[in-house]
């Protein structure tokens, strides 16, 4: 299995384009053809969160609703992977995408007393 189809099997429900592939390859110094192994695992799953990330902050449509046709689209998961990836890997949340998300975090203030 190549980078470019781990990514695409990760996360199949973004229907991700060329450019945003593209950048995210260059970003994070990977190939869409090479293999994928444990040695570009960690760089694989920081490109997958900076995907996440985009993907919240990315202006998006919640339910169409088109000649007796509708379809909905629920988000709310997306925070909750985004921040058990960003644990996992220890990458700090991007602040944008915590408040977009409605996520309120608990920040240690011990040490301005």
């Amino acid at each position: 299995m190549t980078v470019g189809e781990y990514i695409q099997q990760k996360l199949p429900f973004f229907h991700l384009g060329e450019a945003q592939f593209a950048d995210i390859y260059a970003r994070f110094g990977l190939d869409a053809r090479q293999d994928y192994s444990i040695d570009c695992n960690l760089n694989v799953n920081k490109a997958i969160v900076s995907i996440i990330e985009e993907q919240v902050l990315a202006p998006k449509l919640k339910s169409v609703n088109e000649g007796g046709f509708s379809a909905t689209w629920n988000y709310d998961d997306l925070g909750k992977l985004y921040m058990y990836l960003c644990k996992k890997y220890g990458i700090t949340p991007n602040p944008n995408v915590e408040t977009s998300l409605g996520i309120k975090m608990i920040k240690d203030a011990s040490a301005k007393w």
